[in-house]
């Protein structure tokens, strides 16, 4: 059976010693469909980069995706891989038969900066499912914009989190990315979701209460992933800013 339906079907992942472990803080199987088509459908993905691994299903869909593609290869940032996550994430590329992949197992903050400086504008697309806080977002998406090429793409997990969703909100408002897809509405909005999102987003952000904004607005406008394309060069100029 494919690893990743074994996964899903019976909830759990195994241990280096045959232990199974229930999972958890992972992509559901509708995300990890939308994922995988969205890159399967984009032949030019081939150089991918991941914030977060744990127990390996986004990992496992993204080269999954790439697998068989010319230069295709794929970095894991992932601090804890070896550490709270006993090295499953790892373990089941292993067992996939996957091996064009690397892990840098150190924190995002310091893991990008470096690959920057190495590697500038050379991915196709980054995968962003790491510390949730809104400065940590918005700290990998800094980087992740440095990273890909115009033309590739930034993949947002868990943008149903006002902190995700506020950072987020932030990167599509550049002049140089647009939003290329957004995975199916696993939540229907409530009614305080609905009638924000029926507003016209410049002047939902002037008129609504800024936590309605934040908690209502911004969750209705982004469902649970958003992919995000760069179309042209970040040319912003240091006086730059829209709000958001």
């Amino acid at each position: 059976m494919d690893l990743i339906a074994e996964i899903y079907r019976t909830g759990a992942v195994t241990d280096q010693s045959g232990r199974a472990i229930p999972v958890h803080s992972h992509i559901d199987e509708a995300e990890g469909k939308f994922l995988f088509q969205f890159i399967r459908d984009r032949e030019g993905i081939a150089r991918t980069l991941e914030v977060g691994c744990a127990y390996g299903l986004s990992s496992l869909h993204i080269t999954k995706a790439i697998q068989g593609r010319s230069g295709a290869h794929h970095v894991i940032v992932d601090a804890f891989q070896s550490t709270d996550w006993s090295n499953i994430g790892i373990s089941n590329l292993r067992r996939a038969g996957i091996s064009f992949f690397e892990l840098r197992e150190e924190l995002s903050e310091l893991a990008l900066p470096r690959l920057l400086e190495d590697q500038p504008e050379s991915f196709d697309l980054v995968f962003i499912d790491g510390w949730h806080t809104f400065d940590h977002t918005l700290l990998d998406l800094f980087y992740a914009n440095r990273l890909i090429r115009i033309g590739g793409y930034i993949i947002v997990d868990d943008c149903h989190f006002p902190s995700v969703a506020k950072a987020v909100d932030y990167l599509s408002n550049y002049p140089c990315y647009r939003i290329a897809a957004r995975s199916p509405l696993q939540v229907k909005p409530r009614f305080r979701g609905r009638l924000a999102r029926a507003l016209p987003r410049k002047l939902a952000g002037r008129i609504l209460p800024r936590n309605f904004y934040d908690h209502y607005y911004a969750r209705a406008m982004f469902p649970t992933m958003i992919a995000l394309q760069k179309v042209a060069p970040d040319n912003r100029d240091w006086r730059w800013h829209v709000s958001f």
